[in-house]
Order: structure tokens, then C-alpha cells, then sequence
């Protein structure tokens, strides 16, 4: 690059020099306008993959969920449970029952909380009392049992001290190339191990999946209809014995009533 003085040395001099405000040099918009063109094409494409497979998604979704009015039943049983509680929590009985119930549980709640308090404020000024009476015989004997004890754990500390500065130079064998290669080869031996023997667990875990599972994949159908034809007798016989219990427990509850209940105080 030289000047445009035509006075200036050197071979281009003369008027046929560049400056350089006149030379184009690239910007940064330019190189992202670049980086762009040549990004787009790939996001496009990755964009139209993702469509595709959302819909392939979407198409095994429903071949899955199959039959939707099971929805339907569900929405009546449900409607059915609502309007069953209504009428059972706006029974007059229910509702008498439930307004007369919290009277009597914040009288005995009160009961319950100061039976349990002064049973706590009896245990504590027995420990208190004791306590006290301790320290008034014992204060001499537990000064000198600090004392002692203070002694001992310095001197034990001391020698655990000199123990482990024993310990350290015994380990530092184990700084040298020789055990750091033996240290190697042990991991070697229990790395290849695990990985040999998880390997062949998977490969086992998979065959033993795949034959269990296999036939009710391949027989999904017949599965469906033979457990279908055994609800029906099944849920008539279950009907029928819940039918029975409740008849027995009805009895149970008012022969109860009549014979055994005591009066309520």
C-alpha cells in the first residue's frame, strides 16, 4: 500500500497508489450475511425432519390410544359419583350430626392438652429437682473428672499425631512409578471385568424380555377377547357378594344398635 503524493518514493508512487480510505476491506455485516446463506438451507431442512416426525408421532399416538369412548363412560361415571356425594353430605341427618361433632371435640381437645401439659410440668420439675440436688453433692467430683479427662484427650491426641506422621512416610512408597503401574493393572482387572460381565447381563436381560413378551405382542388380540369373555361372570359373581355383605353388615349395625350400644353420657 502506498500514498497518492506523486512526490513520494518508492516504485508505485506517481499518482497510481491506493489509499486506504479508498480500499474495500469486508465488514462484519458481510461475513454474517455469508454465514447466513449458507445456514438457512440447513435449518430449513431440520425444521421439515421435526414436521415429519410430529406427525408420524401424532399417527402412532392414535393407532395406540385406539377405542376413545372409554372417555365418554368415564365422564358419566363420573357424573354419576358427583350427584351420589351430593346427596349424601346434604343429607338433614349428615349435616345435624357433623354441626353438633365439633362441640364436643374442642371440649375434649382441651381436656387432652391440659391433662398432657401438667403431665409434662410434673416430669420437668422432677428433673429440674434432681438436677439440682446432684450438682449441690457432686460439684467437686465433676471439676476433677474435667480436669482428668482434659489430660487424657490432649496426651491421646499427641500420640495419634506422632501415629499418622509415621503413616505418611510409610505411604509414600506408594508416590513411585512402580505402584502407580501396579495400581494400573489392578484397575484394568476389575474395569474389564465389570464392563464384560454388564455387557453380557444386558444381552441376557434383552432375550429373556424379548421371549417372555414376545407372544403377548403376537397375541394381543386373542388376550383382549379371552379376558373380555371372563369379566362378565366374574363382575356378576362380585355384584352378587357385594350385595351380600352390605345386606350382612346392615344387619350387624342394627342388631348392634338394639342389643349391645350403651347410652351416651
Amino acid at each position: 500500500m502506498t500514498t497518492n503524493d506523486s512526490e513520494g518514493g518508492g516504485g508505485g508512487a506517481g499518482g497510481g497508489g491506493v489509499s486506504i480510505s479508498d480500499m474495500s476491506l469486508p465488514t462484519e455485516c458481510d461475513f454474517k450475511v455469508e454465514a447466513e446463506e449458507k445456514v438457512s438451507p440447513v435449518l430449513e431442512k431440520i425444521k421439515k425432519r421435526f414436521l415429519q416426525l410430529s406427525q408420524l408421532f401424532l399417527k402412532g399416538f392414535k393407532v395406540g390410544l385406539g377405542d376413545t369412548s372409554v372417555f365418554d363412560s368415564m365422564t358419566n361415571n363420573l357424573k354419576n359419583i358427583k350427584e351420589n356425594l351430593v346427596e349424601i353430605f346434604t343429607d338433614d341427618r349428615v349435616i345435624g350430626s357433623f354441626n353438633e361433632m365439633p362441640d364436643t371435640l374442642s371440649y375434649n381437645a382441651g381436656i387432652k392438652v391440659g391433662s398432657f401439659v401438667s403431665i409434662g410440668a410434673s416430669l420437668a420439675d422432677n428433673l429440674v429437682g434432681g438436677v439440682s440436688i446432684y450438682l449441690d453433692e457432686a460439684k467437686e467430683r465433676i471439676g476433677q473428672w474435667l480436669v482428668n479427662m482434659f489430660d487424657i484427650t490432649a496426651q491421646t491426641d499427641a500420640i495419634k499425631a506422632k501415629f499418622m506422621l509415621a503413616l505418611a512416610n510409610i505411604f509414600s512408597v506408594f508416590r513411585s512409578d512402580e505402584a502407580k503401574e501396579l495400581t494400573a493393572s489392578i484397575i484394568q482387572l476389575f474395569s474389564d471385568a465389570f464392563m464384560n460381565v454388564t455387557e453380557l447381563a444386558a444381552k441376557l436381560g434383552r432375550d429373556v424380555l424379548n421371549f417372555f413378551l414376545a407372544p403377548i405382542t403376537e397375541n394381543a388380540d386373542g388376550f383382549r377377547e379371552a379376558l373380555q369373555n371372563t369379566l362378565s361372570p366374574i363382575s356378576e359373581i362380585i355384584g352378587t357378594i357385594a350385595d351380600s355383605f352390605t345386606v350382612l353388615w346392615e344387619k350387624v349395625q342394627s342388631v348392634y344398635d338394639e342389643q349391645y350400644a350403651l347410652p351416651i353420657i
